[in-house]
Protein backbone atom coordinates (compact mmCIF):
# COMPACT_ATOMS: atom_id res chain seq x y z
CA UNK A 1 0.00 0.00 0.00
CA UNK A 2 1.39 3.40 -0.89
CA UNK A 3 2.40 5.63 1.99
CA UNK A 4 0.20 8.68 2.42
CA UNK A 5 2.21 11.58 3.83
CA UNK A 6 -0.97 12.93 5.45
CA UNK A 7 -3.08 10.48 7.32
CA UNK A 8 -3.55 6.89 8.33
CA UNK A 9 -2.55 3.92 6.16
CA UNK A 10 -3.35 0.32 7.00
CA UNK A 11 -0.38 -2.01 6.52
CA UNK A 12 -0.60 -5.04 4.21
CA UNK A 13 -0.48 -7.40 7.21
CA UNK A 14 -3.48 -5.74 8.88
CA UNK A 15 -5.87 -8.60 9.72
CA UNK A 16 -8.81 -7.56 11.92
CA UNK A 17 -10.41 -11.00 11.53
CA UNK A 18 -7.36 -12.46 13.29
CA UNK A 19 -7.39 -9.69 15.92
CA UNK A 20 -4.48 -7.69 14.47
CA UNK A 21 -4.70 -4.00 13.62
CA UNK A 22 -1.65 -2.76 11.71
CA UNK A 23 -1.40 0.82 10.55
CA UNK A 24 0.88 3.82 10.12
CA UNK A 25 0.15 7.44 10.94
CA UNK A 26 1.78 10.11 8.81
CA UNK A 27 0.52 13.22 10.55
CA UNK A 28 -1.68 15.70 8.78
CA UNK A 29 -5.41 15.44 9.25
CA UNK A 30 -7.02 12.32 10.68
CA UNK A 31 -10.68 12.61 9.88
CA UNK A 32 -13.32 10.53 11.67
CA UNK A 33 -14.01 8.46 8.54
CA UNK A 34 -10.33 7.48 8.20
CA UNK A 35 -10.23 6.24 11.81
CA UNK A 36 -13.63 4.50 11.68
CA UNK A 37 -12.18 1.09 10.68
CA UNK A 38 -10.15 1.12 13.91
CA UNK A 39 -13.25 1.93 15.98
CA UNK A 40 -15.17 -0.80 14.14
CA UNK A 41 -12.52 -3.38 15.12
CA UNK A 42 -12.46 -2.22 18.73
CA UNK A 43 -16.27 -2.30 18.90
CA UNK A 44 -16.30 -5.80 17.35
CA UNK A 45 -13.78 -7.01 19.94
CA UNK A 46 -16.07 -5.72 22.69
CA UNK A 47 -19.10 -7.42 21.15
CA UNK A 48 -17.21 -10.71 20.62
CA UNK A 49 -15.40 -10.63 23.97
CA UNK A 50 -12.02 -10.87 22.23
CA UNK A 51 -8.77 -8.92 22.48
CA UNK A 52 -6.84 -7.06 19.80
CA UNK A 53 -3.15 -6.73 19.08
CA UNK A 54 -2.01 -3.43 17.55
CA UNK A 55 1.00 -2.50 15.44
CA UNK A 56 1.26 1.28 14.98
CA UNK A 57 3.97 3.14 13.11
CA UNK A 58 4.04 6.78 14.17
CA UNK A 59 5.84 8.81 11.52
CA UNK A 60 4.38 12.16 12.60
CA UNK A 61 1.73 13.39 14.99
CA UNK A 62 -1.59 14.13 13.35
CA UNK A 63 -3.36 17.43 13.90
CA UNK A 64 -5.77 17.20 16.83
CA UNK A 65 -9.34 16.48 15.73
CA UNK A 66 -11.95 16.95 18.44
CA UNK A 67 -14.33 14.45 16.86
CA UNK A 68 -11.65 11.73 16.74
CA UNK A 69 -10.59 12.53 20.32
CA UNK A 70 -14.23 12.37 21.45
CA UNK A 71 -14.71 8.99 19.74
CA UNK A 72 -11.58 7.68 21.48
CA UNK A 73 -12.77 8.90 24.88
CA UNK A 74 -16.17 7.20 24.34
CA UNK A 75 -14.36 3.91 23.72
CA UNK A 76 -11.71 4.25 26.40
CA UNK A 77 -13.15 1.48 28.60
CA UNK A 78 -13.35 -0.87 25.63
CA UNK A 79 -9.84 0.08 24.54
CA UNK A 80 -8.47 -0.69 27.98
CA UNK A 81 -10.21 -4.05 28.28
CA UNK A 82 -10.12 -5.36 24.70
CA UNK A 83 -6.54 -4.69 23.65
CA UNK A 84 -3.96 -7.30 24.58
CA UNK A 85 -0.83 -5.52 23.38
CA UNK A 86 0.34 -2.57 21.32
CA UNK A 87 3.63 -2.10 19.47
CA UNK A 88 4.47 1.53 18.74
CA UNK A 89 7.16 1.98 16.08
CA UNK A 90 8.91 5.30 15.60
CA UNK A 91 12.17 7.14 16.03
CA UNK A 92 10.80 10.09 17.97
CA UNK A 93 12.80 10.16 21.21
CA UNK A 94 9.75 10.87 23.33
CA UNK A 95 8.15 7.52 22.41
CA UNK A 96 10.54 5.73 24.75
CA UNK A 97 9.21 7.86 27.61
CA UNK A 98 5.63 7.45 26.42
CA UNK A 99 6.03 3.68 26.76
CA UNK A 100 7.43 4.04 30.28
CA UNK A 101 4.52 6.26 31.33
CA UNK A 102 1.66 4.48 29.56
CA UNK A 103 2.65 0.84 30.07
CA UNK A 104 2.17 0.80 33.86
CA UNK A 105 -1.24 2.52 33.72
CA UNK A 106 -2.84 0.51 30.92
CA UNK A 107 -4.30 -2.95 31.26
CA UNK A 108 -2.39 -4.11 28.19
CA UNK A 109 1.24 -4.49 27.20
CA UNK A 110 2.68 -1.44 25.39
CA UNK A 111 6.13 -1.58 23.82
CA UNK A 112 8.08 0.99 21.84
CA UNK A 113 10.35 -0.09 19.01
CA UNK A 114 12.68 2.14 16.97
CA UNK A 115 12.10 1.99 13.20
CA UNK A 116 15.21 -0.19 12.81
CA UNK A 117 13.37 -2.83 14.86
CA UNK A 118 10.09 -2.67 12.94
CA UNK A 119 10.26 -6.36 11.97
CA UNK A 120 10.68 -7.33 15.62
CA UNK A 121 7.69 -5.12 16.47
CA UNK A 122 5.65 -6.74 13.74
CA UNK A 123 6.51 -10.24 14.98
CA UNK A 124 5.66 -9.30 18.57
CA UNK A 125 2.36 -7.66 17.63
CA UNK A 126 1.44 -10.44 15.17
CA UNK A 127 2.09 -13.29 17.59
CA UNK A 128 -1.06 -15.19 18.50
CA UNK A 129 -2.92 -13.99 21.56
CA UNK A 130 -1.61 -15.22 24.88
CA UNK A 131 -3.38 -18.24 26.29
CA UNK A 132 -3.83 -18.37 30.04
CA UNK A 133 -2.12 -21.33 31.67
CA UNK A 134 -4.27 -23.91 33.45
CA UNK A 135 -4.12 -23.51 37.25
Amino acid sequence: MADDPNGLVFRDFNDPDAGLLAYAIYGGDLEPESVQPIWDCIDAARENGTKLRIYCELHAMPKPNLSVIGDKLKRLGTIWTHIERMAIVGDQGWLEYYEKIVHPITRFDVRWFPVADAEEARAWASAPPAIAADP
